[in-house]
């Protein structure tokens, strides 16, 4: 009789790495831990990655991991989202939550990526 077993793979730690750098690049901060290891492991062995999710598909795309939408087109571009305040129009890392110079709550709009992917 065979045991059954669950097999959990872990992405190599540099690839997880720059899964986050690549994220925070672009100001994508949706993101949970596993969805980064998901990215990970899909770069570690360079398989196609299966999601509808707009801040997974715009990250896959921008780490070269190929990707298959099944419900929805998929997304046309890529975009990085920065912060700003609507006041004043200081612009903030994706950290920031309220602008230090008037007090206000930050806003957020993307700005379309071109060229390159930036893994």
């Amino acid at each position: 009789m065979l045991a059954k077993r669950i097999v959990v793979y872990e992405p190599i730690a540099s690839t997880a790495k720059l899964v986050k750098l690549v994220a925070k690049r672009i100001g994508e901060s949706r993101l949970t831990e596993a969805d980064v290891s998901i990215l990970a492991l899909a770069k570690d062995y360079n398989a196609v990655l299966v999601s509808d999710d707009f801040a997974i598909s715009n990250l896959a795309k921008s780490l070269s991991i190929e990707l298959l939408n099944l419900g929805t087109k998929g997304i046309r571009e890529r975009r990085k989202w920065i912060k700003y305040c609507g006041i004043c129009g200081k612009g903030y890392s994706s950290t920031q939550s309220v602008c230090s110079l008037c007090g206000n709550k930050l806003r957020v709009r993307y700005k379309k990526l071109k060229g390159k992917n930036l893994a």
